[in-house]
């Protein structure tokens, strides 16, 4: 933190901003820890987790982070944030949250398979995923990426016929 190599912050007092550019640049906030007010970063390069595996992290306002196409966002376990979330990200962004449970499968019943609550992969209406498929083109042998959208609706719709969860 400004400069030195880490820094161990006991309480902070208002709000937590970041700026990183060099692609060296990583910080952690672990848990259990409290930012009284907003937590903003712009990371153009660098590395960000905010980590509630170990504690609760409180952000007391809103969450804002920017980052360029070198810069990583990671949220894991249990981070609360009381006001908004704005990311908008050029780089990777992992978001993993909830508390982890093992389900009972003995008494699972599955009569309904539009009523999906599987906590180890929840699907939330409005959640958007795009997987990247990565290869060589088999003529050319130029690299090539394959971009896969998928957007969780809060609706159902039929697709080719068959009636299922939305997603585009």
């Amino acid at each position: 933190m400004n400069g030195a190599k880490s820094a161990d912050l006991k309480q902070l007092m208002g709000s937590l901003i970041i700026r990183m550019q060099s692609g060296e640049d990583k910080v952690a906030i672990q848990g259990g820890f409290s930012i009284p007010h907003d937590l903003r970063a712009n990371l153009t390069a660098g590395e960000l987790v905010i980590e509630g595996s170990n504690g609760q992290v409180n952000i007391g306002g809103n969450l804002s982070v920017r980052t360029g196409r070198q810069g990583h966002l990671t949220i894991r376990n249990e981070v609360r944030i009381g006001g908004e979330t704005s990311v908008v990200a050029g780089g990777d962004v992992n978001y993993l949250s909830g508390h982890a449970t093992l389900p009972d499968f003995a008494s699972a019943r599955f009569n309904n398979s539009l009523n999906i609550n599987n906590p180890y992969f929840p699907i939330v209406p409005g959640a958007g995923y795009v997987y990247h498929t990565e290869g060589v083109d088999d003529e050319t042998g130029e690299p090539v990426t394959q971009e896969n959208p998928v957007d969780v609706l809060s609706a159902t719709r039929t697709d080719s016929g068959r009636e299922g969860a939305g997603g585009r």
